[in-house]
């Protein structure tokens, strides 16, 4: 299996352990089925050219297209929805999509976001100079080192790295994209795209599966305050009392009223 470097989404972590929201899914529909799975390390173009070349057999994290289909078999079942956003340094002014006319702009090479972004500049009469690149935070750091611009990335890239590189995010949104894991188009890997979809399917179906856990942990960029069962019983406890005290000041002042009359 293909791993690049994406975080949250796939990456390699400290340890040099594959990690993020795809290896904790993958890795759960594996245990299920006993797979043995192994990582290959490349850059995003890569992957895609050995998945091609039949020398990966799964690519976690690829945008569907119809012209990828063309040279992938993708699994039916969405695993995320996506899309683009611009980055920029903290004191550009760059605020909607025309301040990008002739400004130097990051792009992830061979990505989805090449084709499809290029095609909206071209419909605005934009005329941007792209700068490629290999990953996305080759693009975080060209805009930190001041050699671009612009980057654009993807929307979980770009919130959890961004205060990293000292970006801002633009209120520019680019190219929705559906996002599935590509197999090498080979008869063999058709019952593999089956199984993950079933469980995919299943996971998305229970909303206390590790699939929503995986994306609280990993693509949530909200901290969440988890109260204490205890707690919450101490709280419910003191709710009651309070009631009971209440009614019981009441009562007794209906029978106070009652004997004074």
């Amino acid at each position: 299996m293909g791993i690049y470097d994406n975080p949250p989404k796939i990456f390699l972590d400290s340890t040099n352990k594959p990690s993020g929201f795809f290896i904790y899914l993958l890795d759960e529909i594996a245990s299920k089925e006993n797979w043995h799975l192994e990582y290959v390390k490349c850059d995003w173009q890569e992957c895609l050219l050995m998945l091609e070349e039949g020398k990966l057999d799964i690519m976690p994290d690829v945008a569907y297209s119809k012209e990828r289909e063309k040279h992938f078999r993708f699994n039916k079942e969405i695993v995320l929805s996506n899309w683009s956003v611009v980055f920029t340094d903290k004191k550009s002014k760059i605020s909607s999509i025309l301040d990008l006319d002739g400004k130097r702009t990051a792009l992830l090479e061979h990505s989805i976001q090449q084709v499809q972004v290029q095609e909206i500049f071209k419909l605005f009469g934009l005329k941007p100079s792209f700068i490629f690149t290999k990953n996305y935070e080759e693009a975080f750091y060209l805009v930190q080192s001041g050699a671009v611009d612009a980057a654009v990335v993807n929307k979980h890239f770009g919130e959890r790295q961004k205060d990293r590189y000292n970006l801002k995010e633009t209120p520019i949104l680019l190219n929705p994209a559906v996002i599935k894991f590509a197999l090498t188009n080979t008869i063999d890997t058709r019952q593999i795209a089956d199984k993950i979809d079933l469980h995919v399917k299943e996971l998305k179906e229970d909303r206390e599966s590790l699939y929503y856990k995986s994306i609280q942990k990993w693509l949530s960029t909200k901290e969440v305050f988890n109260i204490p069962h205890w707690l919450k019983a101490a709280f419910a406890i003191a709710i009651l009392f309070v009631v009971i005290l209440s009614a019981a000041v009441a009562f007794f002042r209906y029978m106070l009223n009652l004997k004074t009359k």
